[in-house]
């Protein structure tokens, strides 16, 4: 068995050429698994998802995430009218204001817009009532003037968080220390306490 007396590669000196083909065939057999797989079987990804069936094209295919709903890009979207990775209906308008460069506008937006008779402004957001994505019946869509208080119809009731607007008044401590801080921390939950101080008694 010869070896090799120079090193190429990075390759050790005193790797046989047996262990120099041994390593090229695994190379190449890995290279031609996908990173994800390869990742996958060394335990570093979660199980491969369930195939779902394409909205655009009804073909069955292996997502990427949960939420993938076309199995590609390029799925060919039949009568001008699909559903996106997001549940909302897309529908073909190229001429509409709310268009995009692709001519493909959101079929709730363009209902919106005929409701009203104007162009949604700036900041503005369609809710679905009953939260189907899907539903674009007139009755069923409303507008918002902001993202905040579109979180607000989505936010479960009750709730106890901050509400736009909202003032932050200064409370005192409940531990008896004395110390007074703003009600409400940056996400919008209320709280009781300064930080650190929970697990205090108040013996007034």
């Amino acid at each position: 068995m010869v070896k090799c007396e120079q090193p190429r590669g990075g390759l050790p000196a005193a790797l046989t050429i047996t262990e120099l083909q041994r390593s090229s065939v695994m190379s190449t057999v890995n290279s031609n698994i996908p990173m994800s797989q390869r990742a996958r079987a060394k335990g570093k990804f979660a199980p491969m998802l369930k195939p779902h069936i394409c909205v655009g094209c009804n073909v069955s295919f292996q997502p990427k995430t949960s939420k993938q709903r076309l199995c590609s890009r390029r799925c060919p979207r039949t009568n001008g009218r699909y559903i996106d990775q997001a549940g909302y209906v897309v529908i073909k308008q190229p001429d509409h204001p709310h268009a995009a460069l692709s001519g493909w506008v959101r079929e709730h937006t363009v209902v919106v817009c005929e409701m009203f008779g104007r162009n949604l402004l700036p900041g503005e957001l369609v809710h679905h009532i009953d939260g189907d994505r899907a539903n674009n019946s007139p009755g069923n869509l409303e507008v918002v003037g902001s993202i905040a208080l579109h979180r607000l119809k989505h936010r479960k009731s009750p709730s106890n968080l901050r509400l736009p607007n909202e003032d932050n008044p200064t409370v005192i401590c409940v531990c008896g220390c004395g110390e007074s801080f703003l009600k409400f921390d940056k996400c919008g939950r209320p709280r009781r306490y300064v930080s650190g101080h929970n697990g205090r008694i108040n013996h007034g």
